[in-house]
């Protein structure tokens, strides 16, 4: 991934349970530095030596599975996670940051249509409703991918590097090509904003029932969001 001068670039390399012979190890943070000159880069083709051998030091961190939040709204209805605090993303994965965005923009587009305080438990049902499925599907198909590009040697790799050289035209399963195409689509074609705004258009405007008014500043400085 070339950065913004178009000198310098972003590569990761993934060990999966002493797979490859990588040292396991690392803290669950971006803040330690590996010597690249301890990595076993033999493996590796031509390109990827390369590129580690332009830089002295690799960020090692550890990706550790974590417990699902069953809420991410406490019972006072006042402390919401969103982004990582609410789902923590996968290392190096492609749509990590983006996760967090798009929760920004889902629950201001809902909270947006606030005008009645019993609206608030809706809108914060609504929101983990929506996000909850979008992030699990997208943080599956990062770790995917990772898993992906770094099969071991064998049937499984030769089969995608088949796959990958294939031409449109050599595709035999339209069936499997569809299928591929949908998977992406659902990934890259989402909007969250579309989304918040479906929800509101079908269900939310509904859910004005109550007659007073709601203090919105006094609302809105007791609620705390966490998101690292």
């Amino acid at each position: 991934m070339p950065g913004t001068s178009k000198k310098q670039y972003a590569f990761h390399i993934y060990s999966w349970n002493d797979l490859d012979g990588l040292p396991q190890g690392g803290e669950e943070n971006w803040e330690e530095l590996y010597p690249t000159e301890n990595l076993n880069i033999l493996a590796y083709g031509t390109a990827v030596q390369k590129a580690i051998k332009l830089t002295t030091n690799l960020v090692r961190t550890q990706w550790k599975v974590r417990r699902k939040f069953d809420d991410w709204v406490d019972a006072t209805e006042r402390i919401v996670l969103l982004g990582d605090a609410a789902h923590p993303s996968f290392p190096g994965g492609t749509h990590g940051p983006s996760m967090a965005v798009e929760d920004a923009v889902v629950f201001g587009s809902l909270f947006s249509h606030l005008s009645l305080m019993d609206q608030i438990p809706s809108f914060l049902g609504a929101y983990q409703e929506l996000r909850q499925r979008r992030c699990e599907l997208v943080k599956g198909a990062d770790v995917a991918n990772a898993r992906m590009v770094t099969l071991p040697d064998g049937p499984q790799s030769e089969k995608r590097d088949s796959d990958m050289r294939a031409k449109n035209d050599d595709w035999g399963d339209e069936g499997a090509l569809k299928n591929q195409f949908e998977e992406i689509a659902e990934i890259f074609v989402y909007d969250a904003g579309d989304a918040a705004e479906e929800w509101w258009v079908n269900w939310g405007r509904f859910s004005t029932t109550a007659r007073e008014q709601p203090n919105m500043m006094n609302f809105f400085s007791g609620m705390t969001t966490f998101s690292p």
